[in-house]
């Protein structure tokens, strides 16, 4: 079974992919025709790469390509979406992005980060550079048939797309997975729903693709404990020291995901300094709380809530 999907915006950028995961021993399987795949084929191979040739087509249409490319491919066993974008910025890559997010749903956001440091193309203060030239000035900008206009990323992002996207920049990339993992969550608990990052060597997309990983993955172990055993509210060992929240050990807290309205502060005059995950509507999310809550909501909390007392070593 596929658990890799690239949609390519054309097809030489769909097969360089496909070359590549080739080179590290995945199976790939090319579709070129809607109406002649083979799931056979499909459930045979570790990556599906559908390229949809929508760079130079209507945003409209682009986006159209892309939904039914994404509905078409999308399965519970899939653990990667990619969207394969020019690495110089044209066509409708913010239309695109719109498309395969709405496709999946809320709980998805899209990682962007159009660099490729074998061919000099780079991003670094939000502003793309090839061959050290920023994009604007280069030759690339005056495409006859896709120019682009400014270097700025997420300037070129948010005129297309109809989602908040919000800017990593290389500052915030300089501590490690884990704080960048943090900085990812804190865009998403704002609403961003397209982050999109600087990124100079082959090392800086390992450390967005470590951070990704991580962004989720001390919070899926916790939940996945919780839910074997009916928990619906969490305590995390989280509290609130004046402005930031920190774990009982002192350290400060990376990983925010809060439910929406959240954090509260204070409800009904009682302060809420503590933190816990709260099971709603399908996800788990962060929520403030009380050191007692049973006592003022029994109803919501008594029975079925429990507590983290270490996760791993």
């Amino acid at each position: 079974m596929a658990q890799c999907v690239v949609i390519a915006d054309d097809l030489t950028g769909g097969n360089a992919t496909g070359v590549l995961l080739t080179k590290m021993d995945y199976s790939v399987y090319t579709i070129l025709n809607k109406d002649a795949v083979e799931p056979a084929l499909i459930d045979g191979c570790d990556c599906v790469i559908y390229p949809t040739d929508s760079r130079g087509i209507s945003p409209e249409e682009a986006y159209d390509r892309v939904y039914r490319a994404t509905e078409l491919l999308k399965k519970e066993d899939v653990k990667l979406y990619s969207h394969r974008i020019d690495s110089t910025l044209r066509g409708n890559l913010g239309a695109e992005t719109d498309a395969v997010l709405d496709s999946l749903g809320k709980d998805y956001v899209a990682i962007v980060v159009p660099t490729f440091p074998a061919t000099s193309r780079v991003v670094i203060g939000g502003y793309m550079l090839v061959d050290g030239i920023p994009l604007h000035k280069s030759g690339i900008a005056v495409d006859p048939k896709t120019p682009v206009k400014t270097s700025n990323v997420t300037e070129v992002l948010e005129k297309q797309t109809k989602y908040r996207v919000g800017t990593i920049r290389m500052d915030n990339m300089m501590n490690g997975k884990h704080h960048l993992a943090g900085v990812m969550n804190e865009m998403i608990s704002a609403g961003c729903r397209i982050l999109s990052l600087d990124a100079v060597t082959q090392e800086d997309l390992d450390l967005i693709a470590d951070a990704v990983i991580t962004s989720r993955q001390e919070l899926d172990e916790v939940t996945a404990l919780a839910e074997q055993q009916g928990i619906l509210h969490l305590w995390i060992g989280c509290h609130r020291e004046g402005d930031i929240l920190v774990w009982e050990n002192g350290e400060p807290v990376e990983f925010l995901l809060w439910a929406e309205g959240e954090p509260s502060y204070e409800w009904d005059g009682v302060a809420e300094d503590y933190i816990m995950l709260d099971y709603e509507d399908g996800a788990w999310v962060y929520n403030d709380n009380s050191n007692d809550p049973v006592s003022l909501y029994p109803n919501r909390y008594s029975g079925n809530m429990g507590y983290v007392l270490e996760i791993g070593n």
